[in-house]
């Protein structure tokens, strides 16, 4: 029934933390939380997706401070990339608060990809030609 989906999403995340907590393991970590944001992102408020965004940030940010293993970098583009095209959708159906998280998570992300800013910059330059193309309307 509905009321066992909706806990779907909080029993990965407990995989999650409990893959985490055993084996410190980041190419793991990043598969579960690549799956986990998947099966999140449709939600109807898709807060569990854009919180695994952020907990990828952190752990990314923690790999260049060299604090765990770096995040693997084709995860962290798959995951700012589609965070940031969540966003994009949001902001198609004028749901510019929702859409402004996405993209501020995704950003964050983004900083930490091994591309001497590159992702950083081309999802910084979309959301600026977003944001006018907005202004417009």
């Amino acid at each position: 029934d509905s009321s066992a989906t909706a806990k779907v999403p909080e029993l990965l995340q407990k995989i999650i933390n409990e893959t985490w907590s055993n084996d410190k393991d980041v190419v793991k970590l990043a598969r579960w939380l690549r799956f986990t944001f998947s099966v999140g992102l449709n939600d109807s408020d898709g807060g569990i997706s854009v919180k695994l965004v952020g907990q990828a940030a952190v752990l990314a940010r923690r790999g260049t401070e060299m604090r765990n293993d770096p995040y693997p970098e084709d995860e962290l583009q798959w995951l700012a990339t589609t965070a940031f095209n969540k966003a994009v959708d949001l902001l198609a159906v004028e749901n510019r608060q929702a859409a402004d998280q996405w993209m501020e998570t995704a950003l964050e992300l983004a900083r930490y990809a091994a591309d001497n800013g590159s992702l950083h910059a081309q999802l910084t330059r979309t959301r600026e030609e977003a944001e006018r193309r907005m202004r417009r309307q």
